[in-house]
Order: structure tokens, then sequence, then C-alpha cells
């Protein structure tokens, strides 16, 4: 995988259509069950990233990397909204921090896959 392939999967393979979907899973997250929908997310991106190991070319791995984007956009503000129902108005502040953490936490270090896909090839990484 090249430089400018890597760009088109974390870019709008990725990023662009996962910051898309967000604007519609906000409203449906309003509307359904956000337990189940994060159920779903998981599930969802859990198969599609799996998916990645099946793929024999960039564009089916591509599809894959589009479908990781769409269910992680169910999750962001499913898991937002449910900490309303969990934690008081007190400690809401703290657990949006851990939560938010751990997404930024993750973003940083998907990062490294760039190095990682250079140094033991796209398979081994994803």
């Amino acid at each position: 995988m090249n430089l400018e392939q890597y760009g088109l999967l974390a870019g709008f393979g990725f990023n662009l259509f996962y910051a898309f979907a967000q604007l519609f899973m906000g409203y449906i997250s309003d509307r359904f069950d956000r337990k189940k929908l994060i159920i779903l997310a998981v599930i969802g991106w859990s198969l599609c990233a799996g998916s990645h190991c099946f793929a024999k070319t960039y564009w089916q791995f591509f599809i894959g990397r589009l479908g990781v984007g769409f269910f992680e956009a169910i999750f962001a503000p499913a898991s937002v909204s449910l900490l309303t129902d969990y934690f008081a108005e007190e400690e809401r502040g703290k657990a949006n921090g851990i939560l938010n953490a751990g997404i930024y936490l993750g973003t940083a270090l998907s990062s490294l896959s760039l190095f990682m896909n250079d140094a033991i090839g796209w398979r081994f990484t994803y």
C-alpha cells in the first residue's frame, strides 16, 4: 500500500465517512435504544475490521474501512448520550472526559499504523 492509498483509506475511507455518518447517527441515537445501537456498532465494526483479513484487493479493504467508519459513527453519539442515563450531572464531566480520552488516545495510536504498514505490511497492521 502506497502513501496515496493510505491517505485515501485514512481520509475518505474512514474519517470523512465517519464524520458525515455521525450527523445522521446522532438523530438515530435519539430515537432508538442506545444500548442496542452500541451493541450493533461494536459487532458491526468488529466484523468490518475482521473483513480486512480476507481482502484480496485494495478496494475490498477500502469497503471494509467504510464499514468501520460507519459503525464507529454510531458509537460516538449513542455512548455520549447514554452517559446521561448512568451518571449524575456532577459526575458527567469526568465520565465524558474518560470516554473521550479513550477515543482520542485510540486516534493518536492509529497514526502508528502508517509506520507499521511500512515495517510489516498492511495485512498484519490491520
